[in-house]
């Protein structure tokens, strides 16, 4: 089960609970381990037994259905335990929900959910989404990928989180200036050349277009003259200036 609201912004707390060993624990309720796969399961560290589990749903489709429809029950059983709408969920994960409304009822049927995470605001990007908690002046992302993630954290997604906490702490007409600031150094190429590297799974650097009208990508820097600054630009900057704009 996977959700995410199509608002684009949300500033206001949001609570992360996540399903304590989700897939183990439907695996087991379904009734369709051996004695003997339960037996391993049970003595494997955490990340050896989702491996195993892993391999054991890959080879037995009866296993992962009843394990995946195990999920989503619970999940849906969560949100209507603790009386959680639609139009309080941000984003379902899987086995992960994040919610604008506290919960209370953390046990459901033998499933066990735990608050992970507390965040201050939730942003939607083309390609991305982020959560942020301005407490601790850092976030989570989700669909870029860890190893993105940890490449552009210190680079281009700090900006992004500098941006993100002047909203939530400054008044507008400040936001309104570091916004248009940032946006100006970005485009005129002003930045640390490896703002400039494109936030995906490629994270290359392009350049601009040829004689030949063909954009080059490469992981060698080509100079900053020669960078073209568009991935970035249309699937962070301009989503962000677009929102906080407006609020500004």
């Amino acid at each position: 089960m996977n959700y995410t609201t199509q608002t684009p912004i949300y500033k206001g707390n949001i609570w992360e609970y996540d399903m304590s060993s989700a897939g183990f624990t439907m695996a087991k309720k379904s009734g369709l381990l051996t004695d003997d796969e339960m037996s391993l399961l049970d003595s494997l560290p955490k990340q050896k037994r989702v491996v195993q589990l892993g391999l054991l749903m890959r080879d037995d489709t009866q296993l992962l259905d009843a394990v995946e429809k195990g999920i989503k029950d619970s999940i849906r059983g969560f949100c209507e335990v603790n009386d959680i709408l639609r139009s309080d969920i941000i984003s379902i994960k899987r086995d992960a929900v994040f919610s604008t409304k506290k919960a209370t009822e953390l046990e459901i049927d033998g499933a066990i959910f735990r608050e992970d995470n507390k965040y201050s605001s939730f942003y939607l990007f083309n390609r991305a989404e982020l959560f942020w908690s301005t407490w601790d002046r850092k976030g989570t992302w989700k669909g870029l990928g860890k190893d993105v993630v940890a490449m552009h954290e210190d680079h281009f997604l700090a900006f992004v989180g500098r941006i993100i906490t002047s909203s939530e702490t400054g008044d507008a007409k400040t936001v309104a200036r570091k916004l248009n600031y940032f946006r100006n150094q970005y485009v005129t190429l002003k930045l640390e050349k490896e703002c400039y590297i494109e936030c995906n799974k490629d994270s290359m650097y392009r350049h601009h277009k040829t004689l030949h009208d063909a954009n080059i990508l490469t992981k060698a820097f080509p100079g900053i003259e020669n960078v073209n600054p568009i991935f970035n630009y249309r699937e962070f900057i301009l989503p962000l200036f677009s929102v906080l704009w407006r609020q500004s």
